[in-house]
Order: C-alpha cells, then structure tokens, then sequence
C-alpha cells in the first residue's frame, strides 16, 4: 500500500494555499470531487494567484505595466501623424519639422521595445513558474495514492488531464498581459480621438458595433471548435495509450483493426471540426474586414467634406487638415482592432480558473 498521503507535507504549497498555516498537509478527495471538473465551483482569482511568492507577483505587476504601456506606445504613434502629414504638405521648415518629428519617433521606439522587452519576458517567466508547482504538486499527489484509487481512476488519461489543467492556467496568465495591451491600446486610441475631435469620431464610432461582431462571432467559432477538437484527441490520445499498454492482449485477440478503426474516427472528428471552423473563422474574419474598408472611405469622405466645407476643428479651432483627419482615423480603428485582443485572456482566465478548482479540490480546502 501507498503511504497514506495525510502523513505528506508539501514544501512547494505556500502556506496562502490552504490558508491553515505551516502544517497544512494534503488531503485526499473523493473520486469524484477531481474526476468531474464540471462539478467544481471555478476558483477565485486570488485563489489561482496563490501559489505564486510575493517576488514572482513583483514579477507579473511589472510584466502588466510593460504590457499597459507597449499598448500605449502602439497607438501614440498616431499622434504624430498630423504634424507629419501637414509638414509634408507645408511650404516653409520642412526639414526641421521632420528632424523633430522623426527623433520623437525614434524615442517611441525605444520606449516600445524596453515596454514589450519587460512584458515578453517576465510574463511568460511567471506562467513557466506556477506551471511548474502545479505539475510537481500534481504528480506528488497522484504519486501518494492508495492503490484503490487509481482503481477507481483512468489512470491511462491522467496524465492527458493533469497536461490539460496546467496547460490551461498557463495559458492564461501569458494571455493575460496580452488582453492588458489590448485595453490599454483601446482606451488611449478613444482618449486621443475624441481629444483630437469628438465630431469626427462619433462618427467612426457607428461602424465599430459590425466589426465588434465580426470579431466575436469569429472569436466564439474558434472557442467552440477547440473544445470539440480536443475531445477528439483526447480520445485518440486513450485509445493509442491503452493499445500500447495492454499490446500483447491486442496483437493475441488480433484486435489491431479494431483499435485502428477507434483511433481513425476519433481523428476523423478532429479533422471534421477543423474544417468547419476554417470557414467560419474564415467567412467571419472576411466581414471584419469589409466593415473595415467601409470605414476607410466613411472616414475620408467625411473628412474631405469637413475641409472642403471649411468646418473648423472644435478642438482646434482652426480648419480640418488632413493630419488630423488621419490622426483620428488611425486612432479610432487601432482602438477598435486592441479591443479584440481582450477578449482572449478574459475567455483564457475563466477555463483557468474552472481547470484550477479541480487541482485545488486535490489539497484541504
């Protein structure tokens, strides 16, 4: 008999896990709190954050700021479209118009790659340390089992079911920063528009519900046909497993066609699924863009018919010109475009945190 795993203490589990201080030792659970995930309450956030130590949340704080202000940086740059557009148009200093405006450039640069530099590497550090714990305090749990339980378990698909749980929290705190970009990007893009001139961009706004919905449709599409897709390799993943496992009982009862024929529709559903998907993602990705082409010549004919009109900028208060006429457009869509990348790590988060409750339901609550 495996040692009972109460007589276990787990030094990787910090203490803010179980919340019951430095004794808190692992406890076992019943079939079926781990076997059915769709039984569990997803965790709390707080909950999911708390295996990490004060210097890995350090860590994560900074790789968000990085990923807040990589996705300022990405739309700032549509500041500096108006005097770049009206310089070239000007008749008198062009040249020192365009020595300034291009050391502002290269100075947004620069903040841009020390921004993305700290994001891309310190986020993905964090999800690598938590995706660690996870899978030694995972596999010293399953290790420390009485043998009854792996009676009463598909031992052959644990180790697929441990891969998915972690896989799936580490792939939301690397989503994470990207969604923080997103919504920087969006908020700041909105904020320079409507600075720059709230007519214009009231206007822009009326075509960014159609490419919201694109988006989305596109976004649930992908979502649903992962989920089916995975079913499909996972059941090809047991069936190869238990034929490999048990290989002299196939080859003596001559039941190779038979697991051929179980592994070839699995894979058959998988390749279904996927093209399905492909054209949906594919005809919804299309209306995106066609909305967006709309909005191309929605913004220049407005824009054209505020100059030729002689409308002056409220902002302003002098006549359109077409640097700003740009400097809102630009500034509208790459709002728009960054709000589709917040969706993601929210979607990412919420199946981390259904994932996580059934690693948590395996230690005393």
């Amino acid at each position: 008999m495996a040692r009972p795993v109460e007589d276990e203490t787990l030094e990787l589990v910090p203490d803010e896990v179980t919340g019951a201080g430095p004794d808190v030792s692992v406890s076992k659970s019943s079939p079926d709190q781990h076997d059915h995930k769709d039984n569990l309450q997803p965790v709390s956030v707080s909950r999911l954050f708390s295996l990490a130590r004060p210097l890995e949340l350090l860590a994560f704080a900074a790789g968000i700021l990085g990923a807040a202000c990589w996705g300022f940086a990405q739309v700032a740059m549509n500041i500096f479209w108006t005097d770049l557009i009206d310089g070239l148009g000007g008749a008198t200093d062009i040249i020192n118009q365009i020595n300034q405006i291009a050391i502002s450039v290269c100075y947004l640069g620069l903040f841009t790659l020390v921004a993305s530099g700290i994001s891309g590497w310190l986020l993905p550090l964090f999800a690598e340390l938590q995706s660690r714990k996870m899978q030694a305090l995972y596999l010293d749990f399953v290790l420390h089992q009485d043998i009854s339980w792996f009676d009463t378990h598909d031992v052959q698909a644990l180790p697929t079911h441990i891969k998915e749980d972690v896989d799936l929290v580490k792939d939301a705190f690397d989503k994470i920063g990207t969604s923080c970009m997103g919504l920087s990007a969006c908020i700041s893009g909105y904020v320079i528009a409507f600075v720059r001139s709230w007519q214009l961009t009231l206007i822009f706004l009326g075509l960014i519900p159609l490419m919201g919905l694109g988006a989305k449709q596109m976004g649930s599409v992908i979502e649903a046909a992962v989920s089916e897709s995975q079913q499909g390799y996972s059941q090809a993943a047991s069936t190869v497993e238990e034929s490999l496992f048990a290989m002299r009982t196939v080859v003596a009862f001559g039941k190779e066609q038979i697991s051929l024929a179980t592994l070839s529709r699995a894979l058959e559903k998988a390749r279904k699924t996927g093209v399905k998907t492909s054209f949906k993602a594919g005809f919804w990705l299309g209306f995106t863009w066609a909305v967006m082409f709309a909005s191309y010549g929605v913004a220049f004919y407005t824009g054209m018919l505020f100059k030729y009109h002689g409308v002056k900028n409220h902002s302003t208060g002098q006549v359109w010109t077409p640097g700003n006429i740009l400097a809102v457009f630009f500034c509208v869509l790459s709002g728009s475009f960054m709000m589709g990348n917040v969706a993601p790590g929210i979607v990412a988060l919420s199946k981390a945190k259904t994932s996580a409750a059934r690693f948590f339901c395996c230690f005393g609550q």
